[in-house]
């Protein structure tokens, strides 16, 4: 039976977004070595039991099997002295099992990015994923931890963006122009962002701000792609700058709106893995479609050199888009697609056959 001191008393919160901190009831708790706070951080972010061979892997991998489990039951031994029962260990694997008001930022972080109505990234996001936590002995740890770290830096910036959204369209313009800084924080390159600040500028009066934004955002782009601004931004300036460019109606809370947008309209699959690079494909992919006559644009490439991943990695950039594609953008898988189907060709001139489903004048495709 547990003892009072196999699960110490208060709440535990976990901060592992920038630096690192650990507290019981607001008092910071110090893990003297960096290998147990990285162990403690992943059990914790990861939410589900590890196999001890693999956590022993993970963190001592350069080690005989041995000597590595040895350290791994030490370092456990270490964790539930802090930690109690929280710390759930058996013969064959291991776990962190939050009690009931703990709190994890990452937790948070990924709770808010999946609300309808987007967080305060402030709030949450303060840096990247154990940014004071280097292990140069656990190549396996530093490897998902390079993916964590974008993955959680792509949800912020996502968050930051439809935070900002929904400022432009509720006319809280100031804490619109916060999150589209922040976001650009994240990704000083990422042109819609650069987009909704003009915007946000220019409703709120500064269009002095908003003309310098774009020239800040070209040279960003001149200087790390070696590419000219999207027509879209082009066009948000001229706009701009004629004095023809007008907020949108306010509505409320701005939410409403923002779950409405490309920001946030599609059914595209979440990624379980963080998609990297290949930034100047994505932005080729992005302008093509910007373009009036295109109405279908096809990707080819060998298989297995990740055709659907950039597809769906351009698809996910363009659904940040604030300014365009307010229908949304959808999905169509047709991988189980009977080769049987009949074509669908365009109809030969007079003959009247309307059978086949037709796009809209304004829609674009990708197909892989």
């Amino acid at each position: 039976m547990p003892t009072p001191d196999d699960m110490p008393a208060g709440t535990i919160r976990l901060l592992f977004l920038g630096r690192s901190r650990i507290e019981r009831d607001g008092h910071e708790i110090h893990l003297n070595a960096r290998k147990l706070q990285a162990l403690l951080a992943y059990l914790a972010i990861t939410r589900r039991p590890h196999a001890r061979p693999a956590l022993a892997g993970m963190f001592w991998g350069e080690m005989p099997e041995t000597a590595a489990l040895t350290n791994l039951r030490v370092s456990l031994s270490k964790l539930r002295k802090l930690f109690g029962l929280r710390i759930t260990a058996n013969r064959l694997e291991i776990a962190y099992a939050a009690a009931p008001g703990d709190w994890l930022d990452v937790a948070e972080l990924e709770r808010a990015a999946a609300q309808p109505a987007p967080g305060t990234v402030a709030d949450l996001y303060h840096g990247d994923l154990l940014d004071d936590c280097y292990l140069t002995d656990a190549p396996a740890f530093e490897e998902w931890l390079t993916i964590e770290r974008e993955r959680l830096r792509h949800l912020a910036l996502n968050l930051a963006l439809r935070q900002g959204d929904a400022a432009l369209h509720s006319g809280n313009y100031p804490a619109g122009i916060a999150a589209a800084r922040r976001a650009l924080q994240l990704e000083p390159w990422h042109e819609a962002a650069h987009r909704l600040l003009m915007a946000l500028f220019a409703a709120d009066g500064q269009t002095h701000a908003a003309l310098a934004q774009f020239d800040l955002c070209r040279n960003l782009l001149a200087a790390e792609l070696a590419a000219p601004p999207d027509p879209a931004t082009v066009e948000l300036l001229q706009a701009i700058r004629s004095g023809i460019w007008q907020p949108p109606a306010r509505s409320g809370s701005g939410f409403e709106i923002a779950a409405e947008t490309g920001s946030t309209a599609h059914n595209l699959p979440a990624e379980v893995t963080s998609f990297v690079g290949r930034q100047a494909e994505r932005r080729q992919i992005g302008a093509l479609l910007a373009e009036p006559g295109c109405r279908l644009l096809t990707i080819v490439a060998p298989g297995g050199s990740g055709k659907t991943r950039l597809a769906r990695a351009a698809a996910l950039d363009l659904a940040a888009e604030t300014l365009r594609y307010s229908d949304g953008i959808y999905l169509v898988p047709l991988a189980e697609a009977r080769a049987t189907a009949r074509r669908c060709d365009p109809p030969a001139a007079g003959n009247g056959d309307q059978s086949c489903p037709r796009s809209s004048d304004h829609s674009r495709h990708i197909a892989v």
